[in-house]
């Protein structure tokens, strides 16, 4: 008997030292599972992120907004407030603000913020407020004669910052 209660003694710490190997073992495979999961998503977060970088900056190269030139907002004369001033972007509903960079839609004159209708832009061809194409034409691009500043049929005001000749569509 004595035998028996010696190997006994010998196997019951034999098999807890196994159980507590194999616990060791199960507790670093489910630390490591979750490690490498960890890892994945992160690699798919710098993955969306990457390809939402690369979303705007489309958004800013967009190709025909880059045709129509930019200029700076100035108010008119406080005489001229109260006459149907265009003095809101119709994509954001934001006022103009003294020296904000505008682009002035060609065909139809409309203006608004630059970044509003580049993003506009992006997705669509026309003006956001009357539809008129918003696509530059070649021939745009081509200088329109200066009127004669001397002349009694200048129509252009001098209150305007930019000059609407150099703008208009040139048809033949």
């Amino acid at each position: 008997m004595d035998v028996d209660y010696h190997s006994e003694n010998i196997i019951v710490p034999l098999v807890a030292m196994c159980l507590a190997a194999f616990v060791f073992f199960i507790y670093h495979f489910i630390a490591l599972c979750l490690w490498n999961q960890h890892l994945r998503i992160d690699q798919n977060h710098q993955q969306q992120q990457q390809s939402l970088q690369a979303a705007a900056a489309t958004l800013t190269q967009n190709p025909f907004a880059h045709l129509i030139p930019i200029h700076k907002y100035h108010k008119k004369g406080k005489v001229d407030a109260d006459e149907g001033d265009n003095s809101t972007c119709a994509v954001c509903l934001g006022d103009f603000e003294e020296g904000e960079e505008l682009r002035t839609l060609p065909e139809c004159m409309h203006s608004f913020h630059v970044p509003c209708i580049d993003m506009w832009l992006y997705s669509h061809t026309s003006c956001p407020i009357c539809r008129a194409t918003a696509v530059p034409f070649p021939a745009m691009f081509q200088l329109a004669p200066v009127p004669d500043l001397g002349s009694d049929h200048n129509h252009m005001n001098p209150q305007h910052s930019i000059n609407m000749t150099e703008l208009a569509p040139i048809r033949s």
